[in-house]
């Protein structure tokens, strides 16, 4: 699960090369949140969240 959520950091800091200033402070605010529902609920059941199916399995390659 650290390798997922270092592949995601870096893919946001990947965008917030890409954004104006003030949208990249969004953006490092979102990925704050998504951060902590990873540690809280497991990457798997975040991504079903971000989905909106429960009865999907997750494949991470």
């Amino acid at each position: 699960m650290e390798n997922d959520i270092q592949e995601i950091r870096d893919l946001i800091n990947i965008l917030k090369d890409m954004m104006p200033e003030d949208c990249a402070e969004i953006l490092q605010e979102k990925f704050n949140i998504i951060l902590k529902e990873i540690k809280e609920k497991g990457l798997n059941e975040v991504i079903k969240e971000w989905y909106n199916e429960s009865d999907v399995d997750v494949i991470l390659e």
